[in-house]
């Protein structure tokens, strides 16, 4: 799953509505609506505050377990039991520390959002 869908889009937001590709729409649509208009419910790419959306629901799936901001860089987490800093761009994430936590921790975070398996840093382009 990408990474801004997995945020639902918060109550507050204006109304955004969207029409379905034909091959998306379900089959019980087929033949009954031509160009189906709905109200968009989750945070979608090109989203004007899809960025925004986003941030935050990963924000609070990290805090959920333990992760702090760290204090004037954005987009860097802490977590001082495990000892470890997490790095976050999009759905790119980069941790490093102590080596018996990294394992277990990706895990946790697997179980809050819905990320790509681990892959060692020298193996992948990192973008943050």
């Amino acid at each position: 799953m990408g990474a801004y869908t997995q945020a639902k889009l918060p109550k507050d937001c204006p109304p955004t509505w969207i029409t379905i590709p034909k091959e998306y729409c379900p089959s019980h649509w087929h033949g009954k609506y031509t160009n189906p208009v709905v109200r968009l419910q989750v945070n979608l790419y090109g989203h004007p505050l899809a960025g925004l959306y986003w941030e935050q629901h990963c924000k609070q799936a990290l805090m959920s377990l333990g992760w702090e901001p760290v204090k004037g860089w954005e987009c860097m987490f802490k977590h001082e039991k495990f000892q470890l800093f997490l790095s976050v761009y999009v759905d790119d994430f980069k941790m490093a520390g102590r080596k018996a936590s990294l394992k277990p921790m990706w895990e946790k975070i697997g179980k809050v959002l819905d990320i790509e398996p681990p892959t060692r840093l020298e193996d992948s382009t990192y973008l943050g």
